[in-house]
């Protein structure tokens, strides 16, 4: 006796790929919609593999504003699922919460959503016979601070008890269902714990109780890289538990670090284009997949301050060849580009060693970094365009990491300093 089932979440379907620079139409014909089309996905592997049911760990929604076609599209696939007897259970996350029943679209009758007041269960049955027991709880907002998982009581484990829960897995974080792991752990009558809200697959447990992060199915921006997908999940009497992770992401977003060094020939724009695309064409020998790509070159020594002094020219330059190059069969699309250039002077070690002011400066940059009340100083007068590194779901690619941010501005004074320190001793 067992069963078989589908475990996503984190679908935020209504949403698209965040892209940085402002060529929405562009981006969108293009690429089209590839949100969407990993749910389809989904559906269609618990279509091919016959699965009993699908679980959606929260946010199956980007918003809690409904969008149309993502409402019209879920159920189109949810009635297609119905025809294969095909049931999806889920719960609302911190952006799709329940905070009314009305609806645009009357929802198909095989989508199980769990209530938000309180906790319940629902059974699955098959052939008259009652397989698994289901048990849920949707968020009522768009934070929640109910310890949810300590009313997640089965009667019994004479059949799978599968929690769905959405929860950054902190229990000192109180907008996300404060729990720790070894609170999940300490109910002993769960069989599988389906998680949803950390955006990065990962299996926590893989013995009972199974804890499970599916991740989201489609990476939209460079915070959410690599490839991702969903987990088909088999559960049987006496056996070890069956994860396989399924890649449902149409695009990956990859971030490649590349450096020119000091003694190769590259003095012009078109050289740097020719370099990166060799670079790309041995980096993806082989691999199926579409791309979104972010080049960090850095250039050492370069003896053409030309390209320094029109920097976001060139980066701009480079987009836009690369992406218009032929070869890449519209498999690589090339996002962003950002070019440092490095003057090679020693390492700090040896800085160190040669004279008790280069120790000064690499000294001055360690203290800054860990002076806590600099750091509060600066979060207070920063306001709101910093971002805490406490709340996973409020990290933005594009908003300003205060702790980042310092370590960047820091190296960067830091080395500026030291070059310029180092090229005095010769004159």
């Amino acid at each position: 006796m067992g069963v078989k089932f589908i475990h996503t979440a984190d679908l935020h379907l209504g949403s698209n790929l965040h892209f940085k620079f402002d060529q929405e139409i562009n981006y969108k014909n293009k690429f089209g919609n590839p949100v969407l089309n990993s749910f389809k996905k989904i559906t269609a592997t618990a279509l091919k593999e016959n699965v009993d049911f699908i679980i959606i760990a929260g946010d199956l929604f980007d918003s809690d504003e409904r969008s149309v076609k993502a409402l019209k599209i879920f159920n189109s696939e949810a009635r297609k699922l119905k025809k294969a007897d095909i049931p999806i259970y889920l719960i609302a996350g911190n952006h799709d919460p329940i905070k009314n029943k009305n609806s645009l679209f009357a929802l198909s009758s095989n989508v199980k959503i769990f209530d938000s007041e309180n906790s319940e269960i629902k059974e699955f049955r098959k052939n008259n016979k009652l397989k698994a027991r289901l048990i849920g709880q949707s968020y009522r907002g768009n934070s929640d601070s109910r310890k949810m998982y300590s009313s997640f009581n089965p009667p019994d484990t004479a059949v799978f008890n599968i929690a769905l829960l959405h929860t950054q897995l902190d229990p000192n974080n109180n907008n996300y269902v404060p729990c720790s792991l070894e609170n999940l752990r300490e109910r002993n009558k769960i069989d599988y714990w389906a998680l949803g809200h950390i955006h990065k697959n990962k299996v926590i447990n893989a013995n009972k109780p199974v804890i499970v992060y599916p991740g989201i199915p489609q990476g939209r921006d460079f915070g959410e890289k690599g490839k991702k997908g969903f987990y088909l999940v088999e559960l049987t009497e006496n056996k070890k538990p069956k994860l396989d992770f399924i890649n449902s992401s149409k695009y990956i977003w990859q971030e490649i670090n590349l450096t020119i060094s000091e003694n190769k020939a590259i003095k012009t724009a078109d050289e740097i284009v020719e370099y990166i695309f060799s670079k790309t064409r041995e980096f993806f020998v082989g691999k199926n997949f579409n791309y979104i790509l972010r080049f960090n070159l850095v250039i050492n020594s370069i003896n053409n301050t030309t390209i320094n002094q029109k920097n976001e020219e060139v980066e701009e330059f480079i987009i836009d060849e690369l992406n218009n190059n032929a070869n890449f069969e519209n498999k690589i699309w090339i996002e962003e580009c950002n070019i440092v250039f490095k003057e090679k002077i020693p390492a700090k070690e040896k800085l160190q060693d040669e004279d008790e002011i280069f120790s000064k400066i690499i000294n001055l940059r360690k203290e800054i970094l860990n002076d806590e009340e600099l750091f509060l100083e600066l979060k207070e007068d920063l306001g709101d365009i910093w971002q805490g590194d406490n709340d996973l779901e409020k990290l933005d690619e594009f908003r300003f990491n205060i702790n980042k941010e310092i370590e960047e501005i820091t190296e960067k004074a830091e080395t500026e300093i030291l070059k310029k320190m180092w090229e005095k001793r010769g004159e």
